[in-house]
């Protein structure tokens, strides 16, 4: 098992709130190396007789797959909006790992379960579900056809707003950071018509302030 490839962080792209209830969780391994992966979850404070009590065991999908590597998704809901969870990988050969918040514990070949895992202290947490939280795109961003443009290096719609020094139009085949072409708002302006030609209906723009 490619230990090294395995990753997952939370409260971030690889687990987060897809609706107000429901979870998404997220897994990178390396490509062809695991067999299996399960996501072991429960309330933090489902604690019964000094032992923390697991409610869900759910197996997770294999999703987008690179050269490298392959990612895994599932969803979880929790009835108090709240979860501790962790991975059980299985590789191609049958060796089990428990992966969570502090790393990896090996699991015997007789309890290929979290019987023996050191209870909800090694597990990721989500500590509530906040709906302030969830990313919610609004409609309008769903139907954009997007064009990200590098004003400086786009068009020069004004040149009296030219910085010191700005060259004339493609006088550089290797331009750096110091070369300045006087690129502006201007210039795409005078290009909104060529941008709706193209069906571009969304205009995203590098930094245009000095940073």
């Amino acid at each position: 098992m490619n230990k090294a490839a395995i990753y997952h962080r939370p409260e971030s792209e690889y687990a987060y709130l897809y609706t107000a209830d429901e979870l998404r969780l997220r897994i990178r391994t390396a490509k062809d190396d695991i067999q299996s992966i399960s996501v072991v979850a429960g309330d933090p404070y489902n604690w019964q007789n000094g032992t923390w009590q697991k409610s869900a065991n759910v197996v997770m999908e294999k999703t987008l797959v690179t050269e490298t590597h392959q990612y895994w998704q599932a969803s979880l809901t929790a009835p108090f909006n709240r979860l501790n969870y962790g991975f059980i990988l299985t590789d191609s050969f049958g060796d089990s790992v428990f992966y969570g918040d502090q790393g990896f514990e090996t699991l015997t070949a007789s309890a290929n379960d979290d019987s023996g895992l050191m209870g909800a202290n090694n597990y990721f947490k989500m500590p509530y579900f906040q709906e302030i939280d969830r990313f919610k795109a609004p409609d309008w961003v769903k139907k954009t056809v997007w064009y990200q443009i590098f004003p400086e290096r786009f068009a020069n719609g004004n040149t009296t707003n030219d910085p010191s020094g700005t060259l004339p139009w493609r006088s550089s085949d290797h331009p750096t950071a110091e070369i300045f072409y006087g690129g502006d708002l201007q210039g795409i302006i005078n290009h909104l018509d060529h941008f709706s030609q193209l069906g571009i209906n969304g205009l995203y723009l590098t930094p245009i302030f000095k940073a």
